[in-house]
């Protein structure tokens, strides 16, 4: 893997899974607008493949303009403002490899 894919790649991993962290722990969670837009763009050259692997989920729909993080999230399917519903057989599906996707709750 070259070296920028997998710089980009722990960049997005860490910016995602904080916000995870700080959602699931009730606290707010601000990423820097570069972090944000490098997210984006990783996310949306990974997505498919990630869907593919059981990493990320279908995405969400987000608001026209919405800023990067937040098309960034959505993207790989989470949903950043909560107002989604998720089918209740994939809840957050969270990736695990060939073996699937999992539930978080």
């Amino acid at each position: 893997m070259p070296a920028p894919m997998a710089a980009a790649m722990f960049v997005s991993d860490v910016a995602i899974h904080g916000w995870d962290l700080a959602r699931a722990t009730g606290q707010s969670y601000r990423c820097d607008p570069d972090v944000a837009e490098s997210t984006y763009r990783f996310v949306v050259d990974m997505a498919e493949q990630g869907r593919q692997m059981g990493i990320y989920a279908a995405p969400v729909p987000v608001a026209d303009g919405a800023p990067a993080f937040e098309r960034a999230l959505a993207r790989s399917g989470r949903d950043p403002d909560g107002s989604h519903r998720y089918p209740t057989d994939r809840h957050r599906a969270v990736g695990r490899g060939d073996q699937g996707p999992r539930n978080c709750d």
